[in-house]
């Protein structure tokens, strides 16, 4: 798992250990659905063999345009470290090396949930109204394991007055 983030060069500071993931694409599937809301690298081991299936699998419930890391053979001899969207890596199809073993990062989601934005910021309007900005952005960065600098943004934009110009 270290050796892969060490080298795939995706974000570090939140992963997802998921291990081997089922077999059979039906639980396979599935097993990715219940993964796709966790906001950090996702860590995937699959063998070669299957990692094609497993590729497709990840661009149908995750979508084609995460970028991604193929770590195969680490450590060892052949090692070799493939990036790309998660659909140019499927894409690749025959040409994509199968021996080995692999370890396979996907980034984490861009998009975000227009949900959990408004509970973001009701708990920055709470907060606001008994912390200094910086104080209300901390406190609610870190109760729900968000990134502190987008969140004390989100803090000042909620801040300020409307300027009129709408």
């Amino acid at each position: 798992v270290l050796a892969a983030l060490a080298v795939g060069g995706l974000g570090t500071d939140r992963f997802h250990f998921a291990g081997f993931l089922p077999p059979v694409s039906g639980k396979r599937r599935t097993a990715l659905t219940e993964l796709a809301g966790i906001e950090g690298t996702l860590v995937i081991y699959e063998t070669g063999r299957r990692i094609r299936e497993l590729l497709d699998d990840l661009c149908e419930v995750l979508g084609e345009g995460r970028q991604t890391a193929l770590c195969r053979e680490l450590t060892k001899v052949f090692e070799s470290v493939e990036r790309g969207t998660l659909g140019a890596l499927r894409d690749r199809g025959d040409a994509l090396e199968t021996r080995g073993e692999f370890v396979v990062l996907v980034d984490r989601s861009t998009v975000r949930d227009a949900g959990r934005d408004e509970e973001i910021d009701m708990a920055l309007r709470e907060a606001l109204q008994t912390m200094r900005v910086k104080d209300a952005a901390n406190a609610v960065a870190g109760a729900h394991g968000l990134n502190r600098r987008e969140v004390y943004q989100r803090a000042l934009a909620l801040g300020r007055p409307p300027d009129g110009n709408d």
